[in-house]
C-alpha cells in the first residue's frame, strides 16, 4: 500500500496484475532476472516489452520525502535476490530522521510513547478533507 491504495491495483486476474507491475519495473529479462525464461509459466508474449520507469514519475509523493524513492526502488525489484531485506531496509537513510529511542522500544510498546513521534497529516489529505467540507477547527488557521 502506498498513498492509501495498492501500488499495482490489478482487478480481473493475475496477468493484469503482472502487467501493471511490469509497466513500472520493466518486463523481466535474463539480464534483470537470471533464470526467468526457465520459470514454468514464463511467456514474454503476454506483456508488451517495457523499460523500468522512475518511481517518482509514477508516484510523485516519493519525491516529497527524502530517500523515499531510493528505498522504494530497492524494495521493488523484480528479481527477489536483488531486493533489500527487511533488516537492511530498516537501516536505510529514509529512517535516519527517526529518534534513536524507537530502536530500543520493547515489541509490545507503542512507538507513540517516544517523545516527538506523531502522525502528521499530508497536505493532499487535508485539501481533500477541506474540499468535502469536513475540516477541523484548526484547519482554518492554515489558510
Amino acid at each position: 500500500m502506498f498513498q492509501g491504495q495498492p501500488l499495482f491495483p490489478g482487478v480481473s486476474n493475475i496477468l493484469e496484475q503482472l502487467e501493471k507491475i511490469w509497466e513500472v519495473l520493466g518486463v523481466p529479462t535474463e539480464d534483470t532476472w537470471p533464470g526467468v525464461t526457465k520459470l514454468p509459466n514464463y511467456n514474454p508474449e503476454w506483456f508488451p516489452l517495457s523499460k523500468p520507469q522512475s518511481l517518482q514519475i509514477v508516484w510523485n509523493r516519493l519525491g516529497r520525502v527524502p530517500e523515499a524513492e531510493d528505498l522504494a526502488s530497492q524494495m521493488l525489484k523484480g528479481f527477489p535476490r536483488d531486493r533489500v531485506s527487511a533488516q537492511e531496509a530498516l537501516g536505510h537513510d529514509y529512517f535516519s530522521a527517526l529518534p534513536s529511542q524507537l530502536y530500543q522500544l520493547p515489541d509490545e510498546e507503542s512507538l507513540f510513547t517516544v517523545s516527538g513521534v506523531r502522525l502528521k497529516p499530508e497536505m493532499c489529505d487535508l485539501l481533500a478533507s477541506y474540499q468535502k467540507g469536513h475540516h477541523p477547527a484548526w484547519f482554518s488557521k492554515c489558510w
